[in-house]
């Protein structure tokens, strides 16, 4: 029950709980801030930038602090709060209150799985990404689905430039580092790891979000890339073996980069949210060395790893289509598996870079509020 309600237009700071803690409402955002919480989120009197640092540690907060009034200042768009025991009145403003809430809102569309019966030609000319709609419908599809792909793009630096740097990347050309791959017929050339589904480098940390894939040239008969939805993956795990999904959510696996193992990560294959959903799956034949975990636990994961590497192998779990010079593709790493079929023969040679997701989700949310040319 509210104690009182004090409003700005419709955003209200009120005082709920008999002063253990006050509702903020902005719109369709509501969130229940404990009077504690509150009074940390006040500012010093010098500063007026909603955003600056806190000035007080929570450690020199007591524990037990609850809330007396609040009153909205029409001309400061903010209010006073006082809490039990000072006197003194503390300035909280709306952007402050509300400032996750634009994070939780904004964390894009909601995934949607995709699997061997998802159409794989569907994909956009570069020449339309010079639409802010059509970057639009692009980031969509890729937050949607995890990955996406554009057709027509020159086979030159500056163009793979071009093409990220229109998706949101943020530096200069000299600063995007790129890699080329080359995958040869024969399974030369370490082509035999580049064949298998993986999540590229997990050895890094940061380990990349978003993977960028422009063919270059080929001569490839066959040797279709190959997509794995790690959310029909590990949904597919969980049903089969709970605990062989439970195992590899809780111990970590070791991750190198090379013979030196001068890159290596620790961190579990597979990553959930407290809801139980998947956050990150990260799978790599050739850079996972050994679990982490205790000798009586080893089997079961190395069963867990097992089945896993199976599953990504399903042909109804997997994604196969035929990429040719001027194909990019954009795939989320965190999520999606790569890898690509054996061809008959010849070659095909991949420019490759990686994105951030911060660089993705400024792009896709300035382009949903027209904030894009």
């Amino acid at each position: 029950m509210l104690d009182q309600a004090l409003k700005s237009d419709s955003v209200s700071l009120c005082v709920a709980e008999s002063g253990a803690a006050a509702v903020f409402d902005r719109g369709e955002f509501s969130r229940r801030v404990p009077a504690r919480w509150l009074r940390m989120m006040v500012l010093s009197v010098e500063e007026s930038d909603s955003f600056a640092p806190r000035p007080a540690l929570s450690t020199v907060i007591p524990t037990d602090v609850r809330l007396r009034s609040i009153s909205y200042l029409e001309e400061f768009d903010a209010w006073d709060v006082q809490f039990e025991g000072e006197n003194q009145l503390f300035r909280i403003d709306r952007d402050r209150l509300g400032a996750s809430s634009d994070m939780l809102l904004g964390d894009g569309p909601e995934q949607t799985p995709f699997n061997s019966s998802d159409q794989p030609n569907r994909q956009i000319d570069s020449e339309t990404l010079e639409s802010p709609a059509a970057v639009r419908s692009f980031l969509d599809s890729l937050l949607r689905r995890g990955y996406g792909r554009i057709r027509g793009v020159k086979t030159d630096d500056a163009s793979f430039f071009k093409i990220l740097k229109r998706l949101g990347f943020d530096g200069s050309q000299s600063q995007l580092i790129t890699e080329r791959e080359v995958l040869h017929h024969d399974g030369s050339g370490g082509s035999a790891h580049l064949l298998s589904p993986h999540t590229e480098a997990p050895h890094r940390d940061p380990m990349p979000d978003y993977h960028i894939r422009l063919c270059v040239e080929t001569s490839l008969k066959g040797g279709d890339m190959i997509l794995v939805d790690g959310l029909n993956a590990v949904n597919t795990l969980a049903m089969e073996s709970p605990i062989a999904a439970a195992e590899l959510s809780r111990w970590p696996m070791l991750f190198v980069g090379d013979r030196s193992g001068s890159e290596r990560r620790l961190v579990p294959m597979l990553e959930t949210g407290v809801d139980g959903s998947l956050r990150r799956i990260i799978f790599n034949d050739r850079a996972a060395i050994d679990f982490a975990c205790p000798d009586d636990r080893l089997g079961v994961c190395a069963e867990a790893y097992e089945l896993l590497s199976r599953v990504v192998e399903r042909e109804g779990i997997q994604n196969h289509f035929r990429v040719q010079a001027g194909d990019l593709v954009v795939i989320d790493n965190r999520r999606v598996l790569h890898g690509a079929k054996s061809g008959s023969s010849g070659e095909r040679t991949m420019l490759c870079g990686s994105m951030d997701r911060s660089h993705i989700m400024s792009t896709w949310r300035r382009a949903r509020s027209g904030d894009i040319d």
